[in-house]
């Protein structure tokens, strides 16, 4: 809980948005090889994927797998592209490894997409090689979807804490009033 804490104490004091964050924190070959990924899956071309993740194209279960990933890409010119979150995670000693999540929105005239690269590299290696990579189209932007949920939740508590806050001032000024004072 405390590690919680600390990593939001962080946030806040850092006072930055998360483009600025990922550029703080992943190496820009990373960033790099994260943006050319998704400018492969953007224009359809599976090659740098397959390469990069050394996929086995015999096997039905991956050619499904990039067959879904393929046809869901929403069609059209690309409007925005943001990072949407990121997850860094280093150890120490002999048995370290470097993990890195991006997660990537595009908003595009047809839809969004969201793209998750997964790196990692082993103690020693040079940082980060992609292991996983993952992309989902929807309608609607699900990170601002989440975004507008958290706003609404936070307006609520806000809400209920100042009305809380203004009954106990209320019963305080309440309760000094009835109470005599010494003199009477």
């Amino acid at each position: 809980m405390r590690y919680i804490c600390l990593a939001l104490f962080a946030l806040i004091l850092s006072a930055c948005s998360m483009q600025e964050m990922v550029e703080k924190a992943v190496p820009e070959n990373v960033r790099a090889n994260h943006t050319a990924h998704i400018d492969e899956i953007l224009s359809k071309n599976k090659t740098k994927m397959v390469e990069a993740l050394n996929l086995d194209l015999e096997n039905v279960n991956v050619q499904e797998r990039l067959t879904d990933i393929f046809e869901n890409i929403p069609s059209g010119e690309e409007i925005r592209r943001d990072y949407v979150g990121m997850e860094t995670s280093s150890g120490f000693g002999e048995n370290s490894a470097t993990t890195i999540k991006l997660t990537t929105e595009i908003q595009t005239e047809d839809g969004f997409l969201t793209v998750t690269g997964l790196y990692k590299s082993a103690h020693g290696e040079p940082c980060c090689t992609l292991v996983d990579m993952n992309a989902w189209a929807s309608d609607s932007s699900p990170a601002r979807k989440t975004w507008e949920m958290m706003g609404k939740i936070g307006r609520v508590f806000g809400i209920s804490i100042l009305g809380l806050i203004s009954g106990l001032i209320g019963y305080l000024i309440l309760r000094r009033r009835r109470r005599p004072t010494e003199g009477q």
